[in-house]
């Protein structure tokens, strides 16, 4: 007699999914922050990931307004040549003290965290498979 576990094998898929993205959110998490370069922690300290089982994808960042600053840079350092020319003035949140800059070169540490993690990640996906009884061999290949 046919027995259909097309359900269960589909919900085993599904939580292997899950545990690859919580895996490749804590990876990831741990070989970003060491690269956050540091003034008060506040940025790296708040690395973290997420993970959404809807539409199953790990969203790795901070809340920290100002982290796309460091990543790219500002003013005529940032990427891309994207930022503001000729300088600006502001005053110092901590000191109160007014300050001249022509911006910050760029200090990137998501971009490179990830980058060096590219083959971990594939080996986490391959380990998470073979626990469910695949025999997989991964490749990625960038999107257009």
């Amino acid at each position: 007699m046919f027995q259909d576990n097309s359900d269960a094998c589909k919900e085993a898929i599904r939580q292997v999914q899950v545990k690859w993205l919580k895996e490749v959110g804590e990876l990831l998490v741990s070989a970003i922050k060491p690269l956050v370069p540091v003034d008060t922690s506040k940025l790296k300290n708040s690395i973290s990931y997420k993970v959404n089982e809807g539409d199953m994808s790990v969203i790795i960042g901070t809340g920290e307004d100002y982290a796309i600053y460091v990543e790219f840079g500002t003013g005529e350092f940032a990427e891309n040549g994207q930022g503001r020319r000729g300088g600006w003035v502001y005053n110092d949140p901590i000191t109160g003290e007014k300050i001249f800059t022509y911006g910050e070169h760029p200090k990137p540490y998501m971009r490179p965290g990830y980058r060096g993690q590219k083959k971990n990640i594939q080996a986490l996906l391959e380990k998470c498979l073979k626990d469910i009884g695949a025999n997989a061999s991964i490749g990625f290949k960038k999107v257009k």
